[in-house]
């Protein structure tokens, strides 16, 4: 996307979870911009997290598109064993491998990040918060270490 200087991402392939806004799409125009081609993973929900819809993350890849670069749209729920091994499944079958993975899904109200039960049941004082970012990387490490 940008011929001023060496893309230091040039051929990777990365996932960016929350990327059809704020900082997640920061990230996924910047690594684009570096070379990298994007799975823009974005539920596309309200703050309530509720009317769930691509069009975030649809909207973020066309403008990576426009600019040059590649990318793919992905709504999958990364709260979910299944729907986080099929966005990493979209990543190895649209661009050949996966390197790298930013966790940044979140649902807030611009301000703030809430992790309450009526938003994603989840209880963030258990350790079902940090399984969103654990399904991810065990989906990850089952690409790359296909024995286990």
């Amino acid at each position: 996307m940008s011929a001023e200087s060496p893309q230091i991402c040039a051929g990777r392939v990365v996932i960016i979870t929350g990327a059809g806004r704020g900082i997640g799409r920061a990230h996924a125009l910047e690594f684009a911009r570096q070379g990298a081609k994007v799975v823009v993973n974005d539920l596309g929900v309200a703050p309530d997290g509720s009317d769930p819809t691509e069009t975030p993350a649809q909207q973020v890849v066309d403008e990576i598109r426009t600019l040059g670069g590649e990318a793919v749209a992905s709504a999958h729920d990364v709260s979910g064993w299944d729907s986080a091994k099929e966005m990493i499944d979209l990543a190895i079958d649209h661009f050949g491998g996966l390197d790298v993975v930013v966790n940044n899904a979140g649902i807030g109200d611009g301000d703030t990040v809430d992790m309450r039960y009526n938003y994603l049941d989840l209880n963030p004082w258990s350790i079902d918060f940090f399984n969103i970012q654990f399904l991810k990387s065990r989906g990850c490490t089952v690409f790359y270490n296909p024995q286990n």
